[in-house]
């Protein structure tokens, strides 16, 4: 008898390892069917685990050779490390030849850690080419004892394989497909060791994960006509442009799987207009989840609880959550202990997340985030602020995209306030075809022609005082900057003036914003006075609605996004303002190249919010040749890492060959590292950073309740935090990377969050 694992209440109760691989190849062949590989990924659950069928793993690590008084006691022991993926690794690679052979064997060999990279620089056996090298990697054989887990039925199932362009695989094309099968074998490996250990915890998990698009319609509809019954007075004309669009996206919603866009205004309803094209169109091709992936957490968290809104009955009636909220800032104590499991590998209809989550799962090589990724399949995707997509990424990111439509079955809903920037175009060939984009609202220059709510005003140049001067006469007015210090120096002026100025910026965490958003919404509403500084963090889907919004030079993207929150609903008699001003003030790198543009284009396209000026601002920042030595739209050579042919040593039979772990370092969808700091805002806060400060281990359940506590910081200033006893790190697990807390809480500032001459005091810090 071979087994899988043990069990703290004796050996009659360990698993038995057949058990084991059949149920795992049964779970992640249902999880392959999705996407046409069922056969592919029941053969990686009945590879997987073989190198346990050996005398070195069951004498070493279970201890199956000793006698049974020692075996009681099994849970104590300490446990040997054996490798026991590389034997079934070996297996799949004999068994599937030079093409899908190497994609399988990579699966399993990095089921319990990262996808392999076929070849490294280091002289280690830990890439794939040498583990699958016999000379080069000694294994133990499982023993030809153990059942067969390749017989002539599963072979006739597997092969040939019925997958689009199976005999003509390109290297992008078979490394996505090993990240999905990765994906089935690594949620089905955890799903049945986790039935085996803790069943009650198992227990838990949702049950009904998939869309009922049914249901979902009838409660979207009930919450629309909800909304509509408590207005009052006439409908407005960004009401009935609202209402263009939404028969708009119920008229394409009809169409087959594919690209589609939607082109509305800011302030145009595409949250659930987007949502109401994604549930006609599931009725119609039978997909069976939504994800939504969107820039920023404070746009997820309105998102997301406008959608829990809509199904909040259906959700209650299910005993599950149909809306999953996945991010860092999410605060574990606010959702169901189903919802936390649901975030493992998402099993949730409606999925809100952010596009770090999203794009880095799918180039990600560790298994933890590719878990979820199977999931994809067959969903529908809505990317808000789709032109947020950095431009060093585009190559990538839409070469995943396209995988994902062309095999395996997804829709992509590009949506915008501005146009979809991802169009093939004269010298941007890695864009989509323009025949395979459907756009949702036909003619998107009239809609926004018909919304337009805002004037521009430009400004010129102001300095700080002339800023805050023109603020404080203004009763009710919204001031976005493109860095926190310049945000914290206006500030310091307005309170001089008006010391009801408020402010927002990621210098704060997000129980804070959440609580300032609060009071500006209040405030608006009950028409008092209300002057907000921000940085771009209110930028995009933060639903307020101002008479007058003054920008700093950005992007002309950016400069659309802020006219979003000026006259948002059309409640004004005449247009809203927005003014454009220059400043001494210099941008953040992420910024710059925007604002240089935008400074260029000026002169020629004064009004940067017309569709000339938004296409001339994209030819520049986005479609442009970065020029020689550069990779166009993939400035860190994500690409290459997924290869051609090459020569496999062991017989000199060409095989793909893919660096998943080289690629999953460089695509970074943001370029700086930063480092949460835990905050004391509010009691909630300062009890967690007292509870770290006490800690002699590590406390993961607090670091988890602080997530909502946290500001990111850059590892240069976390050194400087460091340096200057601002911040402690707290109890990790060696080799993870340290979580800090704030020591210091004069450090944190009511108004401005964690304070920017703390962050970059170059010595000693006076607070």
């Amino acid at each position: 008898m071979f087994y899988a694992h043990t069990h703290p209440a004796g050996r009659e109760h360990w698993e038995p390892l057949a058990t084991h691989l059949r149920e795992v190849a049964d779970a992640a062949s249902a999880f392959g069917e999705a996407f046409g590989c069922g056969p592919l990924a029941h053969a990686l659950g009945r590879w997987h685990d073989l190198g346990k069928a050996t005398f070195a793993f069951q004498e070493k690590v279970l201890g199956a050779g000793v006698d049974e008084a020692a075996a009681e006691g099994e849970a104590q022991r300490p446990r040997a490390r054996v490798d026991h993926a590389t034997a079934g690794a070996r297996y799949a690679a004999d068994q599937l030849g030079p093409v899908l052979g190497p994609c399988l064997a990579a699966a399993v060999a990095g089921h319990h850690g990262h996808l392999p990279d076929w070849q490294t620089d280091a002289a280690r056996d830990r890439d794939l080419e040498a583990r699958l090298d016999p000379q080069r990697k000694r294994i133990e054989p499982h023993d030809p004892g153990f059942e067969s887990p390749w017989d002539d039925a599963q072979a006739a199932a597997v092969g040939p394989i019925r997958w689009p362009g199976a005999e003509e695989l390109g290297g992008h094309t078979t490394a996505f497909l090993t990240r999905m099968l990765f994906s089935c074998l690594v949620d089905a490996d955890r799903l049945c060791t986790q039935r085996f250990s803790d069943p009650a915890g198992h227990a838990r998990r949702p049950a009904r994960p998939d869309l009922d698009a049914e249901a979902m319609s009838a409660a979207l509809d009930a919450s629309m006509a909800e909304l509509l019954a408590g207005r009052t007075g006439d409908p407005s004309p960004v009401d009935a442009a609202r209402a263009g669009v939404l028969a708009a996206c119920r008229a394409a919603a009809k169409k087959g799987a594919g690209w589609f866009t939607l082109e509305v205004p800011t302030g145009g309803g595409k949250t659930l207009a987007s949502l109401r094209f994604a549930l006609d169109h599931a009725r119609h091709t039978g997909q069976r989840r939504i994800v939504c992936a969107l820039p920023f957490t404070s746009i997820i968290e309105q998102t997301a609880e406008r959608y829990r809104e809509v199904f909040r009955d259906l959700e209650a009636r299910r005993g599950e959550p149909v809306v999953l909220e996945h991010h860092s800032s999410l605060d574990p104590g606010g959702v169901s202990f189903a919802a936390q499991l649901a975030t493992e590998n998402w099993a949730a209809p409606l999925v809100v997340t952010t596009n770090v989550q999203l794009f880095e799962s799918l180039f990600a090589s560790h298994g933890t985030p590719c878990r979820k990724l199977h999931r994809l399949a067959n969903a529908i995707l809505i990317l808000d602020e789709a032109q947020a997509i950095p431009p060093g990424l585009m190559r990538p990111v839409l070469a995943a995209l396209d995988e994902l439509v062309r095999n395996f079955g997804c829709t992509v809903v590009l949506c915008t306030a501005t146009q979809p920037a991802v169009a093939r175009r004269e010298g941007f060939a890695i864009g989509i075809p323009p025949e395979r984009i459907t756009r949702i609202v036909p003619e998107p220059e009239r809609l926004f022609e018909a919304m337009r709510r805002v004037a521009v005003e430009p400004a010129g140049h102001l300095t700080d005082e002339e800023l805050a001067d023109r603020l404080a006469r203004e009763p009710a007015a919204l001031c976005i900057v493109n860095a926190r210090r310049h945000a914290a120096a206006v500030l310091e002026r307005l309170r001089e003036r008006r010391p009801d100025a408020l402010h927002l910026s990621a210098a704060m965490c997000p129980a804070h914003r959440s609580d300032r958003v609060a009071e500006v919404k209040r405030r608006l509403r009950a028409g008092e006075p209300c002057l907000v500084i921000s940085t771009t963090v209110v930028e995009a889907g933060v639903d307020v609605d101002f008479p007058v919004v003054y920008r700093a030079l950005a992007g002309f993207d950016s400069v659309a996004q802020a006219a979003g929150r000026a006259n948002r609903e059309g409640r004004l008699s005449g247009l809203g303002r927005v003014v454009v001003f220059e400043t001494d003030h210099a941008p953040p790198p992420g910024v710059k190249s925007g604002v240089e543009i935008a400074r260029g284009l000026l002169s020629a396209h004064p009004d940067p919010l017309q569709p000339e000026a938004i296409r001339a601002y994209f030819e520049e920042h986005l479609w442009k040749n970065p020029g020689p030595g550069v990779t166009p739209w993939d400035t860190h050579d994500v690409m290459p890492c997924f290869g051609g042919f090459l020569p496999d040593q062991r017989d000199g039979t060409d095989a793909h060959h893919h660096n998943f772990r080289e690629a999953a370092s460089r695509f970074r969808w943001i370029d700086s590292a930063t480092t949460p700091v835990v905050v004391p805002y509010s009691e909630e806060g300062r009890r967690i950073v007292a509870a770290l400060t006490e800690a002699e281990e590590p406390r993961f359940d607090l670091l988890r309740e602080a997530q909502r506590h946290t500001v990111a910081v850059y590892h240069n200033q976390r050194d400087r935090l460091d340096e200057n006893a601002v911040i402690r790190p707290g109890f990790t697990p060696e080799g993870e990377e340290p979580a800090f807390y704030l020591l210091r809480p004069e450090a944190y500032d009511e108004a401005l969050g964690l304070r920017d001459d703390v962050l970059n005091a170059p010595g000693g810090l006076v607070c």
